[in-house]
């Protein structure tokens, strides 16, 4: 399994790319109101900035600044990747589907269901 080391800083801007599985796709641009409203919505339940943003067909780029005191960008991502094809804001991922993804409670309280994006 490969290791990823992430450099998390409260309140930081980070610079993602996040691709397609599939690269010949052009789903992005062909859909771009839907992941507009996607992103919006994960925006809404777990803040974050979107700096600038670039959509091509089978991948973004991307610059978020989290609020101060909050450094879980991997798990906008995850919730970020779970709307857009077709989830909830409140639901996700199951854990295992991004191993190393950190999903940050800001209570330290457990997720009513695991597959909570909250």
């Amino acid at each position: 399994m490969v290791m990823y080391r992430r450099n998390r800083i409260p309140g930081g801007t980070y610079f993602l790319t996040i691709a397609l599985r599939n690269r010949s796709s052009s789903i992005l641009v062909d859909r771009m109101d839907d992941l507009r409203k996607a992103l919006l919505s994960v925006v809404r339940e777990r803040p974050f900035e979107i700096v600038a943003m670039v959509v091509l067909p089978e991948h973004v780029h991307a610059l978020w600044t989290l609020p101060p005191r909050d450094d879980d960008y991997p798990g906008r991502v995850a919730c970020s990747k779970a709307v857009s094809c077709g989830a909830s804001p409140r639901q996700a991922l199951p854990s295992n589907v991004m191993p190393g993804v950190n999903i940050i409670y800001g209570n330290g309280a457990t997720p009513p269901r695991q597959n909570s994006c909250h």
